[in-house]
């Protein structure tokens, strides 16, 4: 029934952030450097989920005016949403492109910014036009070992496939949170599970701030063996690659529980 799967899938889409975004790049053309974007996965402002087609048409229109964009992969590259990165998963490619986190499997800090050759280029020829960038940890060998390490893994495990499969699972398992009159939303990405708490289902209302309650639901979820943490309000599951059918239905069923004990 509407309203009780994923919004993405329910809710009618008009496209009407893009044309916000249409807008304002029209209106700041001459002031905008760059578009930058955490794509498929808005993960910071809530895990909000873009619907099908949008970063293809964010490409577009970057591309229309001569705008760079720049995706953000830390979080959604390296298998989270079952793909080396979320730009191929809509056959686009951005100008410059953030990594880390996965990189490594999580083990030991380390990061990579990739860019278009026509970039790097501006960089080439004379000593003037050397890019003068770099900390003292850049190329950690600890940092870079790990990081063969754990991207040889994804092929000799088969690691997207199982992801696949462990994808399916965690959709299934997660729809028991619709059973909570206080959800409002159950949307998932790949390995990304998040559950937006409202006081109103109805109209979406929102819980006062003060009230911390995915702090609160987080918080009781320790008691059952879960350590997570929200993002306001929206209770996240971000799973280990490595996480079993089992494991998965128990990361939700300690979630669910925690948030009926907070919201009897």
């Amino acid at each position: 029934a509407a309203g009780s799967r994923d919004a993405r899938l329910d809710r009618r889409c008009s496209w009407e952030c893009l044309r916000v975004l249409e807008e304002a790049l029209d209106r700041y053309r001459e002031r905008v450097a760059a578009v930058v974007i955490e794509p498929k996965v808005q993960a910071a402002a809530g895990m909000w989920m873009h619907p099908a087609g949008y970063l293809r048409e964010l490409d577009r229109l970057c591309r229309e005016r001569r705008i760079l964009w720049i995706a953000d992969e830390v979080f959604t590259g390296f298998g989270r949403l079952g793909s080396w990165l979320a730009c191929r998963r809509e056959g686009v490619f951005p100008d410059l492109l953030c990594l880390a986190k996965g990189l490594t499997g999580g083990m030991t800090p380390l990061a990579a910014t990739l860019v278009r050759e026509e970039i790097y280029a501006g960089f080439t020829g004379e000593k003037n036009r050397t890019f003068l960038h770099g900390h003292s940890y850049t190329a950690n060998p600890i940092g870079c070992a790990a990081a063969l390490a754990s991207l040889s893994l994804f092929e000799e495990e088969g690691v997207f496939e199982r992801i696949s499969d462990r994808a399916a699972v965690l959709q299934s398992v997660g729809q028991r949170f619709w059973r909570h009159p206080c959800v409002g939303d159950v949307r998932q990405e790949g390995l990304v599970l998040a559950v937006e708490l409202v006081e109103r289902r109805a109209d979406r209302a929102p819980f006062p701030l003060e009230r911390e309650v995915g702090f609160r639901v987080c918080e009781r979820a320790r008691s059952h063996g879960l350590l997570t943490r929200p993002v306001g309000d929206v209770l996240v599951l971000v799973p280990p690659f490595s996480s079993s059918a089992e494991d998965l239905a128990g990361m939700v069923g300690a979630l669910d529980r925690a948030l009926w004990e907070e919201l009897p």
